[in-house]
């Protein structure tokens, strides 16, 4: 089936890669098919390495690198995915281009954008040059508006065996630090005149390819909490088959997606205005109260020297996070003991923690306070370090706002609840040394 984008549902396989699509049929011949016409999910297709094709009886979840081929360098995996699903993209009969947005890609584990994210988007639009009829186009409001096809993917990181099971579920207990075995590209490709899946394919990279470090807007915001909106990306690359539809809560908020990709690149070239004004135009939009966008507002600010407006933006983000009942705040302390860092990313912290104070104060909130450490050294040891930490944030709140430490109880997780679990202790794994504020009941 193809439209006058040439939109197509394909299945292929290259060395390393699976490829998972629409079964085509004499679907190439049409154009402008309508809606009803589509395939089902039931038309869905796996390509094993032989190259035949079958109906999965199975969820199209991805293999670990011991059920996959040998992890391909970072680049190499990301040519092969992204030239297995163009070749299969129909050339429009009138002659027309096919559009394609790509939603910035997302590390799978912290739903963060990432320097390797970044580099293997970049790639792939490098790839689509060579493709006369498929056009790479920003990310904007006003591409979506043409309802191009939509690129979208994740690169997670896999830990073989049952240890690595365990620091990919969390397992509730204290970790050992785990440095990934390989890292698993995905691709999803949607049409978003449908938001239908019309195809998919991964394949297993080298994880030393890749640098899991935050770009610029997400490695300076304070906050972190798993949202609908990032969810829902992560579900619709990694969770759909060909044939089913996007994720509801991801489609209603691209619009604000692509502005939020236009903010975040502004921020990383330092046009910290132009940022600013991108932010506010995705908050003004219904779907806008995300903590990405909130985070970006406060961030801009701090960097325009806007002190008092930074502070009003920083409650607006603390608020919005008591009232998801969650928030984490990436609060660093000096290694091995419960004094916060020193320098310039320490500065902020005592108008975080009274903005926190009189917020959570204003609105009768009782607080649980967790802090969380990497799984480096004696589980012990972070079990007491991290309780430590958690208890200076409550006496610093406590006294930000007198009695508020009546209302709050605090308690160290140590190592067992990680998101990323490299223990390298830099910027890839801040996540793993966070402070967590949930609003819970008062008794």
């Amino acid at each position: 089936m193809t439209d006058g984008f040439g939109r197509a549902a394909w299945i292929g396989i290259a060395a390393a890669v699976a490829v998972i699509g629409l079964d085509v049929g004499a679907l190439h011949a049409q154009t402008g098919a309508p809606a009803g016409s589509r395939p089902s999910a039931g038309d869905a297709a796996t390509g094993a390495a032989t190259g035949a094709s079958s109906a999965p009886t199975t969820s199209s979840a991805p293999t670990t690198p011991a059920q996959a081929a040998k992890p391909l360098r970072l680049g190499d995996a990301v040519t092969t995915i992204t030239r297995a699903l163009f070749d299969k993209i129909a050339r429009p009969k009138d002659g027309s281009v096919v559009e394609v947005v790509v939603d910035p890609l997302l590390d799978g584990k912290t739903g963060l954008h990432t320097v390797a994210a970044a580099e293997a988007g970049r790639r792939a639009a490098e790839i689509a040059k060579a493709y006369p009829h498929i056009r790479i186009v920003p990310f904007t409001p006003e591409a979506l508006s043409r309802k191009p096809l939509l690129l979208i993917g994740t690169l997670s990181a896999v830990q073989a065996g049952a240890a690595g099971q365990n620091a990919e579920q969390g397992g509730g207990q204290a970790a050992s630090a785990q440095t990934p075995d390989a890292y698993r590209v995905w691709f999803t490709l949607a049409d978003t005149a449908t938001s239908q899946v019309v195809a998919k394919a991964q394949a297993p990279a080298v994880a030393s390819d890749v640098n899991a470090s935050p770009l610029p807007a997400e490695a300076d915001s304070p906050a972190w909490r798993r949202d609908a909106a990032t969810a829902a990306y992560l579900e619709s690359c990694a969770e759909t088959r060909p044939g089913e539809a996007l994720r509801p809560a991801y489609v209603a908020q691209l619009p604000v997606a692509a502005l939020v990709a236009e903010a975040n690149a502004a921020y990383a070239a330092r046009r910290y205005k132009e940022a600013l004004a991108l932010y506010r135009r995705a908050a003004a939009l219904p779907d806008g109260e995300q903590l990405r966008v909130l985070n970006g507002i406060y961030v801009t600010l701090d960097k325009l020297g806007r002190k008092t407006d930074a502070e009003e933006a920083f409650a607006r983000l603390v608020d919005h996070g008591l009232r998801q009942r969650d928030l984490a705040v990436k609060i660093l302390f000096r290694p091995g003991t419960p004094e916060f860092v020193r320098g310039r990313e320490a500065r902020a912290y005592p108008m975080w923690l009274s903005r926190i104070a009189t917020r959570a104060a204003a609105g009768d909130a009782c607080l649980e306070i967790v802090g969380h450490s990497s799984p480096t050294g004696p589980a012990a040891v972070n079990d007491r370090l991290s309780a430590l930490r958690a208890e200076t944030i409550r006496g610093r709140l406590d006294g930000a706002s007198r009695g508020l430490g009546t209302r709050i109880v605090a308690r160290g997780a140590g190592s067992r609840e990680t998101i990323v679990g490299t223990g390298r202790d830099d910027a890839t794994d801040a996540l793993d040394r966070r402070v967590e504020f949930k609003v819970i009941g008062c008794s």
